[in-house]
């Protein structure tokens, strides 16, 4: 059990605080609070547990320190899955996806999450085909995708314009039934957008018929898309369907009513 270090009269550090502190600085992208809290950790050989260095890890990878996350993740003697995952993540948002891979490699197990956020790094940072390669070897490798996973798989697809490989993924969620609740509007938005980016809007307009429920992304996806693919009439169909459905537009959409009014 990790010991508490006193820092004066009635302050000390135990890993209460670091836990706290970490997910602070984590959610306000602040380093200095978490670097001179891990200062005195290190000056007074307090043990680091491994939910201490998970949060730890967390938190200087969210504030854009990885290698300070990196020093952390070295040094706990004891690491879980989160404690991967989060490393991989922080390399990712870091753009040094040949280290997120890396860490990976070293995984002992690789789990659905770890693959999610080593896929999702990759599509996010233009990595799109690096992305789907990733997407096939865990699938190949038995492991069942996250919703997410599957949603970074449509993006890649669609910045490609892979329609064929986009509709293979669109028909392993509907056999797999990945699109279920709660995750059925996530999926359904990603393969509509995919559809609509490829060019396909036959396929689009089919899926968002099908969709038990719907919300603004659902519409506006529609209403540019048709749009931006030359169809003017149809966008202008979809957003008074819209109104009549009483989906409040953004600004998104009153771009895409402008452009197909031209």
């Amino acid at each position: 059990m990790a010991r508490d270090r006193f820092l004066g009269p009635g302050l000390a550090v135990d890993r209460f605080t670091v836990v706290s502190v970490a997910t602070a600085c984590a959610g306000l992208g602040a380093a200095r609070p978490l670097r001179e809290m891990h200062g005195v950790m290190f000056v007074s050989g307090m043990e680091i547990t491994v939910i201490m260095a998970n949060a730890m890890v967390n938190a200087y990878s969210k504030s854009g320190r990885v290698e300070d996350a990196r020093l952390v993740f070295d040094q706990a003697t004891v690491r879980d899955t989160i404690s991967w995952t989060s490393m991989i993540s922080g390399y990712c948002q870091a753009k040094r996806l040949d280290e997120a891979v890396q860490v990976f490699e070293m995984m002992p197990e690789k789990g659905m999450i770890a693959w999610t956020a080593l896929i999702s790094g990759h599509e996010q940072n233009g990595e799109e085909e690096a992305a789907l390669e990733l997407f096939e070897r865990m699938l190949s490798e038995g492991v069942a995708p996250t919703p997410f996973a599957l949603v970074s798989a449509l993006g890649a697809c669609a910045k490609l314009g892979l329609v064929a490989r986009g509709k293979e993924l669109h028909c392993f969620t509907l056999r797999r039934r990945i699109g279920s609740h709660p995750f059925n509007i996530f999926i359904h938005n990603a393969i509509i957008d995919m559809y609509c980016k490829c060019g396909d809007m036959t396929a689009a307009m089919a899926v968002f018929d099908q969709m038990p429920e719907r919300d603004f992304i659902s519409w506006n996806s529609m209403v540019t898309g048709f749009s931006h693919n030359g169809l003017g009439k149809q966008s202008l169909d979809i957003f008074e369907r819209m109104l009549v459905a009483g989906v409040q537009p953004t600004h998104v959409t009153f771009l895409a009513v402008l452009t197909a009014c031209t």
